[in-house]
């Protein structure tokens, strides 16, 4: 036997399922680089670490992206609402939060915040009237706390909360919407997703906005977990109608 026979008896045969064309395609699918696979909804998970998993997609009508962070926590619903209705309580979780205020409480359900994002120098601060909005869903034991830009609010009020909202220092952010969803599991588990999308304006190229969409999740995310396990929260109790519809709280330390 020469070592030509050898040679080819040595090769591995192709399988006879493939023909050449699809088998040579099959090869040359093997060697491409290995790059993040995309969900059908067009989110790509850029960041898994501690807990939490961030993502960015694309927006069809904007340069920046959208963001989503995800985490589970070991607290009641009751507790994590708790932190979320307490609006003074934004700077202690929520990525450069300051200057907290509540503008406006047409129910439970329904409100106007304020606050203002600390931009590192020498950006202009940026600042936000938002319209929160829950909607719940007792069969599945789940909250969505819906925030959405509402630029126009102060258009026809003339209160000392407006009055400071119309300070020229800040750039106002006219563009945002999004929602914290709040998920019960079991053991004592909540799943918390927060989606966002925020164009901040002014003159801030957009490769940097885009660039800074992972820290905002993530530190949020993360220092709302930490945040949720004060005495203060861990004792919050909703109140829930016949329904199964969350009310107010029966038990309310803030």
């Amino acid at each position: 036997m020469d070592n030509r026979q050898l040679s080819t008896r040595s090769r591995t045969p192709r399988p006879q399922w493939l023909g050449t064309g699809t088998y040579w395609l099959w090869c040359c699918l093997l060697l491409l680089p290995a790059t993040p696979l995309l969900a059908d909804d067009g989110w790509q998970k850029v960041l898994e670490q501690d807990g939490i998993s961030i993502f960015l997609r694309p927006v069809t009508d904007s340069p920046i992206k959208e963001f989503k962070g995800v985490i589970r926590i070991k607290s009641s619903l009751d507790s994590l609402a708790g932190v979320m209705h307490d609006n003074q309580a934004c700077p202690e979780w929520v990525h450069q939060c300051q200057d907290p205020a509540l503008l406006e409480t047409l129910s439970f359900s329904e409100r106007y915040v304020y606050q203002v994002n600390d931009f590192p120098f020498p950006a202009a601060n940026r600042d936000i009237i938002m319209h929160a909005l829950i909607e719940q869903d007792p069969s599945e034991g789940s909250m969505t706390i819906r925030l959405n830009a509402a630029p126009s609010y102060c258009d026809d009020r003339d209160n000392s909360h407006c009055q400071t909202i119309a300070n020229p220092q800040n750039v106002h952010i006219a563009r945002s919407n999004g929602h914290y969803l709040l998920q019960k599991l079991e053991n004592g588990w909540v799943n918390v997703t927060w989606q966002q999308h925020i164009e901040p304006g002014g003159a801030l190229p957009n490769w940097m906005i885009n660039s800074m969409l992972v820290d905002i999740p993530f530190n949020t995310l993360k220092k709302l977990r930490q945040l949720v396990t004060n005495p203060k929260y861990q004792e919050a109790k909703l109140d829930y109608d016949s329904n199964g519809i969350a009310i107010g709280f029966k038990v309310k330390n803030w």
